[in-house]
């Protein structure tokens, strides 16, 4: 069958060179500069106002607070705050995985077609290939739904033939309007998978085609490739303009960064009642970077004496780092740690658990070093000189700063060699235990 002609773009080449760029981010993260003072200083605001004594616990200074997997979330970049922060997996090339599909894009589909879908769907998530088209036996090879899952699951096959077979099927299914075949195809010649030569452009008309489709994720992973310029151009405002689609579309992340995106003006007129708006919505519909913004925002608040009440914060806090939210695990617990009694807040055993759990999960840089600063002082935890190396070790490998290697120079003087062969044993579980993790 012949393959769809190519969409045309639905968008404008306005093109801003990167100096352009660099500056234009800068300015726009003015609005949110006050997340990030917590983030980076935040034992200095807190023994500021509580009185604590953080002298033995300094935390990395600011530009040595980077973190393995999820920065500060008003510092950081592509992935918590994907629109316009520095989180590295939004600065990668996209994947099939960014724009797949579910059980729920056949659900009115008729019967037995959708029990077929269904079943084909579960044996493709399990990288079961032959059962995918054992489920499909029967049905329409003309039906656009069926062409597109059977184009999927081909594409998965590390045979060249069968990807090849795998993209002719999904143009079929493109060429019968399907929205998820034209994203897939377009991610697919973006990055020129599967030996297939690449081709931005064409690649870029699927996604713009798919969003006008009504693809909300489609519309969310190319306003990235407008940011990041993977897409063949940065253009800011067209980025912005695809965000609030896919967030009027009910993609909470494409909410959650829209907001952001009016916070900061960046590519749109600034407007921080809306942008919060936003915010709050992605947040109340269980948005984890969401939960974690504003309850960092309203421990500012209470940082700087302009409420007495901190159950707010704590409650949004506690709702992302129930989600895995590195930002919130970090705050939150170091809150908990170093809050006074008389406050009533101080929960070191709570707090000391959030960073355990966010140093081990997250490898964050942040809770780790916190972490084994408790462990070497024994704060909130009996001390263990061993567990304090291994995480100032791991802190030290994902951002290497002056203090973490002086505590490390020090623990090895402190540290007999068989408990400095137990801490790089720790060292390599934890690291593994991570990365087996991550692979799943």
């Amino acid at each position: 069958m012949k393959a769809a002609a190519s969409p045309k773009p639905i968008l404008g080449d306005k093109r801003r060179n990167a100096w352009q760029i660099a500056v234009e981010l800068y300015q726009g993260q003015s609005a949110f500069r006050g997340f990030a003072e917590f983030a980076l200083i935040g034992a200095v605001v807190l023994g500021f106002l509580h009185g604590i004594d953080l002298k033995d616990f300094r935390m990395p200074g600011a530009g040595s607070s980077s973190q393995a997997v999820a920065p500060p979330s008003s510092a950081r970049s592509p992935q918590a705050v994907p629109l316009l922060s520095s989180d590295v997996t939004r600065w990668r090339l996209p994947t099939v995985r960014d724009v797949m599909f579910d059980g729920t894009y056949f659900s009115e589909r008729p019967e037995p077609l959708r029990a077929q879908l269904l079943d084909a769907i579960i044996a493709l998530k399990s990288n079961d290939l032959g059962r995918v088209e054992k489920a499909l036996g029967g049905a329409d090879p003309t039906d656009r739904w069926v062409l597109l899952v059977r184009g999927t699951a081909a594409i998965s096959s590390p045979d060249p033939r069968a990807f090849a077979k795998g993209l002719e099927l999904l143009k079929q299914s493109a060429s019968h309007a399907d929205p998820k075949a034209m994203s897939i195809l377009g991610v697919v010649l973006i990055t020129g998978s599967g030996g297939q030569p690449q081709n931005i452009d064409l690649g870029r008309q699927y996604l713009e085609q798919a969003a006008v489709a009504g693809d909300a994720t489609a519309a969310r992973v190319l306003a990235a490739g407008y940011v990041t310029g993977w897409a063949g151009r940065v253009d800011l405002a067209a980025a912005a303009g695809l965000m609030r689609i896919s967030g009027e579309r009910g993609d909470t992340e494409a909410m959650f960064e829209y907001g952001i995106t009016l916070i900061r003006g960046t590519g749109i007129a600034k407007d921080t009642v809306e942008g919060q708006a936003w915010l709050l919505k992605a947040a109340e519909l269980g948005h984890p970077g969401a939960q974690s913004e504003f309850g960092l925002a309203r421990l500012i608040d209470y940082n700087r004496q302009l409420t007495t009440d901190a159950r707010p914060a704590i409650d949004w806090l506690s709702r992302a780092a129930e989600q895995g939210e590195a930002d919130a695990m970090y705050s939150l617990g170091f809150f908990y740690v170093m809050s006074k009694p008389s406050t009533g807040y101080r929960d070191a055993e709570r707090g000391v658990q959030l960073l355990q759990k966010c140093s081990e999960e997250k490898l964050d840089v942040r809770c780790m070093f916190a972490y084994a600063t408790l462990l070497e002082q024994g704060t909130g935890i009996p001390a263990d000189l061993v567990r304090a190396y291994a995480f100032y070790g791991l802190s030290e490998e994902v951002k290497p700063t002056r203090d973490g290697t002086a505590r490390l120079a020090n623990l090895e003087k402190q540290l007999p060699p068989a408990d400095l062969q137990r801490a790089r044993a720790l060292m390599r579980q934890i690291r593994e235990q991570f990365f087996d993790r991550a692979s799943h």
